[in-house]
Parts: C-alpha cells; structure tokens; sequence
C-alpha cells in the first residue's frame, strides 16, 4: 500500500503537526484520527479493478494518477510504513503493543522476518498490518513462518473482499480472508 503514496517529502505529515512537542512513537489520538480520515477514504475505494490495472498492466506510479478515483494521500509519519499502521498503533487496540519489536524478529530462508506487533499475553502470536499480500512469496513466507516457529499470524486488513494481487489472472480469483483461512491464520480490519 505504500507505494501508492508520493515519495514527495513536502507532502509527508510530520508527527509534530499532530502532536504535542514530545511526539510519542505511539498513542497519539490527533494523529489517530488524521489517520482514521484517510483510512476512510481509501476504504471506499475499489482497490480490486486498481491493482488489477496495476498488476497486469506493469503500471508505473505516474500512470496511477490517471486510474479514476484513485487519490493521493500525504504520505504518513515515520516509523509507520502505511497510514493502517498509523491508526492501528495510535489509536486502535494495538497502540499499547511495541511497534515491530526487535526481540521477536525470526529467520526465515536465509533473512528474517519483522513482524509488525507481537501479543505481550502470548509471543506466538504475530500481527502483520496491511493493505494487501503483494505476492504469492510473501504469502509463503507466513506460511513458513508460522509451521516452522510455531507461530499465529493474525492479519490487520484495510479492507475487506480485497483479492490476492498474484490470482487476478486466475479463472478463480482468491480472496485475502479466503487465503487466511486456507493457511490457518486469522485476520480484522
């Protein structure tokens, strides 16, 4: 979902528009709700016909301006990677979890995996905020994860009914709810 953002800097919203001057890395509820605004809009807008477009057309990020509908956000405020992550930890019922805790990181083929929060009750079980799994490998990758350590991933979706980017081309285009329990994860929005 990030990329759907402009890398323009002038455009990025800084913590301390939103924020008192000692901005804390999570629980801000003015920034929570910048970030509740635009997950709204972007959650009324159709992504399916979006990223089909974007998939099969090898659409570079200047020809996403002109897809109908599609609007630009500024960009969000680090250490955030997505304005869901934004609202998520800032004004969700994650924003007491750590953001990407370092002890939690875990080997996967060769590299390693950062999960986005881990539950401070029970550390098997990870939640991965996001707008959509961008390919079949990142879908393995979880798979992975959770049968080689034991691990429950529990996916913070955007938006409901969104279908995976790499079965667009399929005769049976799968849903990411559909993938989550083919795969024994669990997922919200």
């Amino acid at each position: 979902m990030n990329q759907e953002y402009s890398e323009d800097s002038s455009q990025q919203v800084r913590p301390e528009q939103h924020c008192p001057p000692a901005f804390p890395r999570k629980g801000c509820p003015v920034l929570a709700e910048k970030a509740r605004g635009i997950l709204i809009e972007q959650s009324t807008f159709n992504w399916n016909p979006f990223n089909c477009q974007r998939l099969t057309q090898n659409a570079k990020l200047k020809e996403i301006d002109s897809f109908s509908g599609f609007k630009k956000f500024p960009r969000q405020p680090k250490p955030w990677r997505s304005w869901n992550e934004t609202y998520v930890f800032n004004g969700a019922k994650l924003q007491d979890y750590d953001y990407e805790p370092l002890q939690h990181k875990v080997r996967y083929a060769g590299t390693t995996c950062q999960s986005d929060a881990v539950c401070p009750q029970n550390d098997s079980v990870f939640f991965e905020i996001m707008g959509a799994l961008m390919d079949q490998n990142e879908g393995q990758k979880y798979s992975a994860i959770a049968f080689d350590h034991k691990k429950l991933f529990v996916f913070v979706f955007l938006v409901q009914n969104n279908f995976l980017l790499w079965m667009y081309e399929s005769q049976q285009p799968i849903k990411h709810e559909q993938w989550c329990i083919a795969n024994g994860f669990l997922y919200i929005y």
